[in-house]
């Protein structure tokens, strides 16, 4: 992993119906998720936990949240968020390495 700090942001759009604004408990529930499937990208990526993911912008009047992931072990072997990038898309794609993933990280995503 190199020691660059690699980031992910999660934006929401809003509903036609809610004139486009995003509800705030949903942007919570699915942010909670987002953390929960970058943490366990982390622990698939490194048999357990080497880095922590630091909320690094809110963007004023909008449902987008960035997160930089910052390693807390020199042992990590791969960084969480490109197990986690690597993970979606191959699930977006119907990969063959999806069906690989762990069941808690896809329940994550979905």
């Amino acid at each position: 992993m190199s020691d660059q700090r690699e980031t992910l942001t999660l934006t929401l759009h809003g509903l036609p119906a809610f004139n486009k604004e995003v509800d705030g408990e949903a942007f919570a529930r699915k942010f909670f998720k987002f953390m929960q499937a970058l943490a366990e990208a982390d622990e698939q990526a490194n048999g357990g936990r080497r880095s922590r993911y630091l909320i690094d912008g809110l963007e004023k009047n909008t449902a987008t949240a960035r997160v930089k992931e910052v390693p807390i072990d020199t042992a990590s072997k791969q960084s969480g968020v490109e197990y986690f990038h690597a993970g979606v898309s191959s699930i977006y794609y119907d990969r063959p390495a999806a069906r690989r993933l762990s069941l808690r990280f896809v329940n994550y995503v979905r």
